[in-house]
């Protein structure tokens, strides 16, 4: 915050000590009914405690503001700016900060060590920001006024709480077809019995140092050293499950048969896929894979054509919703340092492109209407 807005804080606490003292235990004679009104003891004693509170508070905030320039109150009047900070508006993130802090009590903290210098909610911005900015960590204890070390310790410590609200919590069980069917977006018109769209998504990493390591993780497709990963979305958009990461070098339906993402699909269920994902002896009896034909001819046929162009149509929104995932730049590199809790980033980032703005129009206005 400014220094116009320290000296403006210092201004009012100036006022409000001033109408404490010049409080009077008896009300002044109305000019229009000319009646005394006097203020009895306990009204007396409850304003003035009311207005003590008010001072303090007003000066914890400026302790804050000179400690602390940089936090969720420098930013929560303008959605905008939270928005591209975090990747939440202001309303969803004062909601994940009530959840985080009832549930955070439950948890060990990254190294033994809690960290007190720091309200809560600006420990749960900062690890917001690490995910959808990737500052470093020297950058955000020069922002937030604490030590590197102390800003590793916030984000390791409050990871898993954010994984548990916006992952796990959520993402444990396929909706059935009936409630698949009441947001049915008009694309899909023609896979009424669509469960789930699923797609494999890759993210980028640092080469290991061991030379077995590097063909494990070297992806042929991508051309690069990558993290992988499976990502099952509903119909209107929504993800409702997220595999493991895997290294690059595995393929689709390895990482489908190992992680299991698919259970819970019924019979009369479907599932659009990308032409790469041969996975029809992996479904349970009953359930149908759609995915893109082959050429296997000089040319498409007619009906051909038209079977592609509705599940290409159907399916860009999963390649939208990984649009969306890789706007969260600590997906952009993934360093050595973070393989070993790399699944709890992308995971937690899945769940949090949920709590953005729907993909689809129709989706909007149905959340609209309800």
């Amino acid at each position: 915050m400014t220094s116009i807005s320290r000296s403006y804080l210092t201004l009012v606490i100036t006022h409000v000590s001033l109408c404490i003292s010049v409080l009077p235990r008896e009300a002044v004679v109305s000019s229009h009914t000319q009646t005394k009104y006097e203020f009895s003891a306990v009204v007396y004693d409850v304003l003035l405690d009311q207005l003590g509170r008010n001072m303090e508070l007003l000066k914890l905030e400026i302790q804050l503001l000179t400690k602390h320039p940089f936090g969720f109150f420098s930013l929560k009047e303008d959605d905008g700016l939270c928005f591209y900070y975090t990747g939440v508006h202001v309303e969803v993130f004062e909601l994940l900060e009530k959840i985080c802090a009832s549930i955070y009590t439950h948890f060990d903290s990254y190294d033994g060590k809690n960290v007190q210098i720091l309200p809560f909610k600006d420990q749960l911005f900062l690890v917001l920001m690490k995910l959808r900015l990737n500052h470093d960590f020297i950058d955000l204890s020069q922002r937030f006024g604490v030590s590197r070390t102390t800003t590793y310790r916030i984000f390791r410590s409050l990871l898993p709480v954010l994984h548990l609200t916006v992952f796990q919590a959520f993402m444990n069980k396929i909706p059935s077809r009936r409630r698949i069917r009441q947001s049915l977006p008009a694309c899909f018109s023609s896979f009424t019995n669509c469960r789930v769209v699923i797609d494999c998504t890759e993210m980028r990493c640092e080469s290991p140092s061991d030379m077995a390591e590097q063909k494990l993780v070297y992806s042929s497709y991508k051309k690069y050293t990558s993290a992988k990963v499976a990502i099952c979305v509903l119909p209107n958009g929504a993800a409702v499950a997220c595999s493991s990461c895997y290294p690059g070098s595995t393929s689709d339906k390895a990482i489908v048969m190992h992680s299991n993402i698919l259970k819970g699909l019924e019979k009369g269920d479907m599932i659009l896929a990308n032409k790469g994902f041969l996975i029809a002896d992996l479904l349970p009896q009953g359930v149908t894979l759609n995915i893109l034909p082959f050429l296997t001819q000089k040319q498409f046929t007619p009906s051909q054509v038209m079977s592609t162009r509705s599940i290409a149509k159907a399916r860009i929104h999963i390649e939208r919703f990984n649009a969306q995932l890789k706007r969260y730049r600590i997906l952009q590199l993934i360093p050595r340092s973070k393989f070993q809790y790399v699944t709890m980033i992308v995971q937690t980032c899945v769940g949090l492109v949920n709590f953005k703005d729907p993909l689809l129009k129709e989706t909007s206005l149905w959340n609209n209407n309800f």
